[in-house]
């Protein structure tokens, strides 16, 4: 696993971010060098972008009095905080990940459409880096738990209302799922599906209001 540093903020990058990566990309199917290059800036460019997203709980966490750790795994990023935050801020929180990430892909976007001479290569790596940001950080603003939407509503609705916030969650899961499937997007329908399950478990432990901070 890698470590390191940033902003003061303790990163981990397991291993399997890396693999996961380069079956999104085309890494079961690599024709030629330049397919391969291709894949590993995207590869990178999904790795800037994901630490950018982590990064920003990170510094919201900070603001609120918690010391943050980050870990970039097989399925995105998480960002951890060494003592509990209120159910306010953690709306707060949630919501700093996804639109610090919005708003970099969009910068970037911008910079593109002013047609200045980049690179080729350059060029498909920032691409990647708006398409990605844009898109994931979209994606995480939907009401799915674990994901931010997901973690939004299990904070506005609250303990009591726990199973509702996770039925939700299953139906915006499954609903994605099916609509992944149908347009081909076989990986993103069983990942969604993988979640609706794992949230169907949540349904019936008897362990699920801790997922709901005080």
């Amino acid at each position: 696993m890698l470590h390191f540093s940033l902003f003061g903020f303790p990163v981990t990058v397991h291993w399997m971010f890396w693999v996961i990566g380069a079956m999104l990309f085309g890494g079961l199917e690599v024709p030629s060098i330049e397919s391969l290059q291709f894949m590993v800036l995207s590869i990178i460019a999904a790795f800037f972008s994901v630490l950018i997203h982590e990064l920003g709980h990170a510094m919201m966490m900070q603001r609120y009095g918690a010391k943050a750790s980050i870990l970039l795994h097989s399925l995105g990023g998480l960002a951890f905080a060494d003592r509990k935050i209120t159910r306010g801020k953690s709306i707060v929180v949630s919501l700093a990940g996804p639109l610090v990430e919005i708003a970099c892909g969009l910068l970037v976007w911008v910079f593109l459409k002013q047609d200045f001479v980049i690179h080729h290569a350059a060029r498909f790596f920032l691409d990647q880096f708006a398409i990605i940001s844009i898109i994931w950080g979209l994606l995480n603003l939907i009401p799915i738990y674990p994901l931010d939407g997901g973690q939004i509503l299990v904070s506005i609705l609250g303990a009591r209302r726990i199973k509702l916030s996770l039925t939700l969650s299953i139906i915006c899961a499954l609903a994605i799922a099916a609509l992944f499937f149908l347009k081909g997007n076989y990986f993103g329908g069983l990942l969604l599906g993988y979640i609706a399950f794992e949230n169907i478990k949540k349904l019936r432990s008897q362990h699920a209001c801790s997922l709901v901070q005080s």
